[in-house]
């Protein structure tokens, strides 16, 4: 396969850079440090990775200098003096762009496999790296990140976090019942309470009517009076209530309006900064010249003719010179001048490697043109169909700007017209029943004013009177307690339970119920992470075998998983096991570049691509050419574009390939 990798303001490139790139070699970027050697690398992990979503692997971005790192928010990949950047990566009919903006966030056209950043790119700050060189042989994380056991992980969380709101209502339920307990038990002691006070003030008016006074007739219709005042008041107060309550659920309803109103507000403004969006991007593709593009194609396409004639050339010289060498046929003179030369079989064999030289350096001329054109052609493609696509993405943001504008219109009149009315009514009506209650109390005072002028006229009623007033006001107390006490139990009946009200006793039926149920999924999830950790382990195990039996390390006999608790064993010559922080850094280099190649070829093996940063550096020079030629074995073998980078004392980054 061949691969293209087109970078635009990427790291401290300015403007574009293209790469060819091979897949069945190795591809070293090798030159002097601070070039972009890394960068090169970096953008192909960034096409392949992205959309990165989970929060490790943002980690682990931010940590690679693919995503800001911490609260920056500058992308590292951006060129400083640059918006945004953009990387093009083309390999067997996949096309994929991305489009990366200072603050950091990324567009892409392709759906990358995040994952790549753990098992496709081998570099000093790999997790795998970093876990051998602290010491930490814990590779758990591996195999759950690497298998379906992390999305159950993610699952059990989910799974965690409704349990958790479960026992809060449980809780919640026992601490209502004791409530509820609480309450009934004190009406029970109250209706005790009020039920003797009721006979000892029957015993009192009873006493009261047994004496002989002059006027009764009177004096019982003013305490008829009194008590039809009285209720007819608690009628009127009840009416307030209510109206107040009116009031404060109206209040919540304008709330609610108000922030639906401030909603559309915030949806007008999202779309007004797309329409703003589309229209820069239109004026930047209008700004694109066509007939310059088109001189350009045109220009580009004319140097292609005599390259082409060469190529022909080259092409025709190599197959009369590889049918002399295919044949043995030496002679005096030319087969292509006709000059007398001697031509020996060696002569043949040069002129072969150099027209095979000749051939590459015109293909690689032709190819780097043809990558001007396909770029140059994007350019005019976007132009003619991306501004039609985003003059109807504007039309549709006019349009659906003008429907919120409509809805928020409605939500406001909505809101003056329940101010204006519903409100006003409600504060009219408040007004009425407070003067009708202060009229009442008005002629409850008379009559309780007439009704104690009476009983002041006859002394031998004052103790009795006294009596009744005391037992009455605690029997009004007690009522008050017991209407109290009721009215909690009342709001205690419902439970708002899955955004819907459901009796106590049912809630308490459905969260038992849920308790049971969710013991069975964590059951269930708990399972299937072990079952999927092992698997992944077992398959982890099999490929690190298969490439130590590639890789003969002198002093290591075995590298595997524990399936118990999944920490890296590493066993030396001899079956003794290697405690941790017996290894040198060359062997923790070697080992991790095993494992990293593993984990790509156990997790990741539809990605036809294995990065490697300053790689080898850290090997010893025996362990170093093993990895390098299995990496050549492993690209040829199963096609892949195998890319490292490699510090050398050239000035310019210089792209080798490895064989």
């Amino acid at each position: 396969m061949k691969a293209e990798l087109i970078l635009e303001n990427i790291g401290q490139y300015r403007g574009l850079k293209k790469y060819a790139i091979n897949s069945g070699v190795i591809t070293i970027f090798q030159g002097k440090n601070s070039l972009g050697k890394t960068t090169i690398i970096k953008a192909v992990g960034t096409a392949l990775s992205s959309p990165i979503v989970s929060k490790n692997l943002m980690l682990e971005a931010n940590k690679f200098g693919i995503l800001p790192r911490d609260k920056k928010k500058r992308a590292p990949l951006v060129n400083y003096d640059e918006n945004m950047a953009k990387i093009i990566l083309i390999y067997d009919g996949e096309n994929i762009e991305i489009i990366i903006n200072k603050d950091g966030t990324i567009k892409t056209n392709f759906n990358g496999n995040e994952m790549f950043l753990y098992s496709g790119m081998l570099t000093k700050n790999s997790k795998i790296l970093e876990n051998l060189a602290s010491g930490d042989y814990e590779f758990q994380w591996i195999v759950t990140e690497m298998s379906n056991a992390s999305k159950y992980e993610d699952l059990k969380s989910i799974v965690d976090s409704y349990i958790e709101l479960n026992n809060v209502v449980k809780a919640t339920l026992e601490d209502i019942n004791k409530k509820i307990g609480k309450n009934l038990s004190e009406n029970e002691d109250l209706i005790e309470k009020k039920k003797n006070l009721e006979e000892d003030l029957l015993k009192v008016q009873e006493d009261m009517n047994n004496i002989d006074l002059p006027g009764r007739e009177v004096y019982e219709n003013l305490k008829s009076q009194e008590n039809e005042k009285k209720a007819e008041i608690k009628g009127a107060e009840n009416q307030l209530k209510k109206i107040n309550d009116d009031i404060v659920k109206f209040d919540k309803d304008i709330k609610v309006m108000d922030d639906e109103i401030s909603a559309k507000d915030d949806e007008i403004n999202d779309i007004k900064n797309k329409m703003k969006e589309n229209k820069e991007e239109i004026d930047r593709l209008k700004d694109l010249n066509e007939n310059e593009i088109n001189k350009e194609i045109h220009d580009y396409q004319k140097k292609l003719d005599p390259i082409n004639i060469n190529l022909g050339k080259v092409l025709w010289g190599l197959s009369v010179w590889s049918n002399l060498k295919k044949n043995k046929q030496e002679s005096n003179i030319c087969p292509i001048c006709e000059s007398n030369i001697v031509i020996t079989l060696k002569k043949i064999e040069q002129k072969i490697n150099n027209l095979r030289k000749e051939e590459e350096s015109y293909e690689n001329k032709i190819y780097d043109i043809n990558v001007e054109i396909k770029v140059l052609e994007n350019k005019l493609k976007d132009k003619k169909e991306k501004i039609p696509l985003l003059k109807s993405q504007i039309d549709s943001h006019d349009k659906n700007i003008r429907d919120h504008a409509m809805e928020k219109d409605n939500l406001q009149e909505e809101k003056t017209r329940m101010v204006q009315k519903g409100k006003g009514q409600l504060l009219e009506n408040k007004k009425d029943i407070e003067a009708l209650i202060e009229n009442m109390n008005s002629e409850l005072e008379k009559v309780v004013g007439e009704k104690e002028d009476y009983e002041k006229r006859y002394e031998v009623l004052v103790p009795f009177v006294e009596k009744e007033k005391e037992l009455t006001e605690e029997i009004a107390k007690i009522e008050g307690k017991i209407e109290k006490n009721n009215e909690e139990i009342e709001t205690y009946k419902e439970i708002t339970l899955f955004e819907e009200k459901i009796p106590i006793e049912k809630a308490e039926e459905v969260i038992n119920k849920l308790s049971d149920e969710f013991d069975i999924i964590i059951d269930h999830i708990i399972n299937k992470i072990n079952e999927q950790r092992l698997g992944a382990a077992k398959k982890f195990n099999t490929t690190i075998k298969n490439v130590m039996k590639e890789i003969d390390l002198p002093n290591i006999e075995n590298i595997f998983l524990e399936t118990d608790n999944y920490n890296l064993k590493i066993i030396g010559k001899g079956g003794k096991p290697l405690p941790e922080g017996s290894l040198g850094g060359a062997e923790k280099a070697t080992i991790g570049g095993i494992l990293q190649v593993s984990c790509k070829q156990t997790y990741l093996r539809d990605f036809p691509f294995f990065i490697g940063d300053d790689l080898i550096l850290d090997f010893d020079p025996e362990n170093a050419e093993k990895f390098i030629n299995y990496l050549k074995k492993l690209a040829k073998e199963e096609d892949l574009f195998v890319l490292i980078t490699k510090p050398t004392s050239d000035k310019e980054i210089v792209q080798v390939e490895l064989q």
